[in-house]
């Protein structure tokens, strides 16, 4: 069964941006649009989700204002992956506790297609009380994530009255871009043949450096992840670059 997400978000995301990257082969768009969907990912997919939705909703690496938690609540959420309910859910209740076993979702042991993305495609959302506890009691994630769906598709076309290629190759493609670093990262982030193992951490992920981190922005830093949950950044050791290590200082909220 094909999953709810994936019928009303994942497929249209694809379907547009594809539409706007054929456009643009034909000539109807510069190919300086590239360079804003890798912007627009940078804004919503890694500092949106992978640094406020995982790391500091899903696991409380530090502490901020609750305006930043409204920003950066609604910035996540338009690339297309859930509301902080689904990712804890998933993630912390799911993943951490049980990576590379049968229970983890979207371990590579079940086949590299399976963790880039046919997971996604048939999972079916289990709420985990105790990942989501920090935020259960929390009104304004409790509206994200019943409004999920409208917000996200009132966004793209407000966008649209706006800039249709803007609407298409930032938030849209944003979220394709993302679909596919995630995937990524979660496969070859726990093959053991790719990258290498700097914390034993009882599970197979591992840091991929160089180019990969670099474009990820941090994000290949895998196995310091799994070793640090609790760290807002993944630059566990010499040389290890995360951008969240130089730029989530500047919101956290002193105790």
């Amino acid at each position: 069964m094909i999953s709810k997400n994936t019928l009303y978000v994942h497929i249209p995301q694809h379907l547009i941006f594809g539409t706007a990257l054929v456009a643009m082969i034909l000539g109807y768009f510069s190919f300086w649009w590239l360079l804003v969907t890798y912007l627009g990912w940078i804004v919503l997919g890694y500092f949106g989700f992978s640094v406020w939705y995982h790391r500091y909703f899903a696991h409380r690496a530090f502490r901020t204002y609750r305006v930043w938690e409204y920003v950066w609540g609604y910035l996540g959420l338009l690339v297309g992956r859930g509301s902080p309910l689904n990712l804890a859910s998933l993630h912390c209740g799911e993943h951490h506790p049980y990576a590379d076993t049968d229970k983890d979702p979207h371990s590579p042991n079940k086949g590299k297609m399976h963790s880039w993305f046919m997971w996604s495609e048939t999972y079916v959302f289990k709420l985990s009380k105790s990942a989501t506890k920090h935020l259960i009691r929390d009104g304004f994630i409790r509206f994200l994530d019943r409004n999920y769906l409208r917000i996200f598709w009132t966004s793209f076309f407000v966008l649209c009255l706006i800039s249709i290629p803007f609407a298409c190759f930032c938030m849209m493609g944003a979220g394709v871009l993302h679909f596919h670093i995630e995937g990524a990262v979660s496969t070859y982030c726990h093959l053991p043949e790719y990258g290498v193992q700097d914390f034993v951490t009882g599970d197979n992920s591992r840091n991929i450096r160089g180019l990969f981190n670099i474009f990820t922005l941090g994000t290949g830093l895998h196995n310091n992840h799994h070793a640090r949950p609790a760290s807002y950044h993944y630059a566990l050791l010499p040389g290890d670059f995360d951008l969240a290590k130089y730029t989530v200082p500047l919101f956290i909220k002193e105790a």
